[in-house]
């Protein structure tokens, strides 16, 4: 057995002899996977760093006919979103020994041709975490029944392990603060990409909180365009149009709230004092724009992920269906929004 200090490599059964305990209990806490007490995981984790103890991937693939690849199939690959979410997996993924594997699927809610851009990718891989796609139910069956691991991102199924955003209660948030700073024309910069429980639920909490603020709905104020800078100039250009203009404008997300923004200022408008923006997402640019926003955690939403992931590649049988775990946003108040001018 190596020694506190020797160079000798340990072994995992040295580490599980040094904190007394199992060699699974070691498995599990140098991987980070749950049901391991915390002072427990401490002590393992401690004697690892003593013993200079790295878990063997290529020990651990063999013994298990495993690849220990995990794939990541993510709609665009270029977007924020898309990139946030693939950062908290890989880190967690990185420290069990695993590899992530990025697999491109195609956008706007496709739903029919998921699975076959899919198809393969379980020879390389030992599960799978979906990011906002919308797989059919179908297709969901299929992904159940097949026995392979699969953890969602954005979408929620009964049938697979999902953590989502209450998207119509943080967008109810996000036009609620307008609201309560006096506004009472505001505009939504929506879309048509991205799948529909975000898009229509960020959507329908514009409208309940206009609702809730006694505010008729005026379609001409609603505006969509692609999930992108893009898309949202576009949609704040068209907005401006409208008669009287909107004194505060809900986007969908960040990138869209900054073009917003751009539009303004290239028509002499000031932000706030003249229309209030507010995004969604917390982009890294929205402290620097100085702009009022809607976090979301997706890096810890990523993160959940693949912890979820590499717990239910250890169980041998799963739940016939789950709950899906909603995960926290926050209004952060920044510089774009204020009361109304007059």
């Amino acid at each position: 057995m190596a020694k506190r200090g020797d160079t000798t490599t340990a072994t995992i059964e040295d580490v599980a002899a040094a904190a007394q305990v199992s060699v699974a209990t070691v498995s599990r806490a140098v991987r980070g996977l749950p049901n391991v007490a915390p002072a427990t995981r401490t002590r393992v984790l401690q004697v690892a760093r003593e013993l200079s103890y790295r878990a063997d991937p290529n020990a651990s693939r063999l013994a298990k006919g495993r690849s220990n690849a995990v794939a990541m199939a993510v709609p665009v690959l270029s977007g924020w979103y898309a990139s946030q979410a693939i950062s908290g997996a890989e880190a967690v993924l990185r420290d069990c020994g695993y590899d992530l594997l990025v697999l491109g699927v195609t956008p706007d809610g496709d739903s029919d041709e998921i699975v076959p851009q899919l198809h393969g990718f379980e020879k390389r891989a030992d599960g799978l975490i979906l990011v906002d796609a919308e797989p059919a139910d179908e297709e969901v069956a299929e992904l159940a029944a097949s026995g392979l691991a699969v953890v969602t991102i954005g979408h929620a199924t009964p049938h697979l392990q999902s953590i989502v955003n209450d998207e119509l209660a943080a967008a109810e948030c996000a036009v609620g603060h307008l609201t309560s700073l006096g506004h009472r024309r505001i505009g939504l910069i929506g879309t048509v990409s991205g799948n529909r429980r975000t898009r229509d639920g960020r959507r329908d909490g514009y409208r309940s909180a206009l609702a809730a603020a006694g505010i008729e709905l005026d379609p001409e104020l609603e505006e969509v365009g692609e999930y992108s800078i893009q898309g949202g100039r576009e949609a704040m250009i068209e907005l401006l149009k409208t008669e009287p203009r909107p004194t505060a404008v809900f986007a969908v997300c960040d990138e869209m709230a900054m073009a917003a923004i751009k539009v303004c200022r290239e028509n002499n408008l000031r932000v706030p004092e003249d229309v209030s923006v507010i995004g969604f997402d917390d982009h890294e640019l929205a402290e620097v724009m100085d702009l009022t926003t809607i976090r979301q955690s997706v890096v810890a939403n990523g993160a959940w992920a693949a912890r979820t992931l590499m717990e239910l590649m250890e169980e041998e049988e799963r739940a016939p269906s789950y709950e899906p775990l909603v995960s926290a946003t926050e209004l952060v108040v920044r510089g774009t929004t204020a009361p109304p001018a007059g």
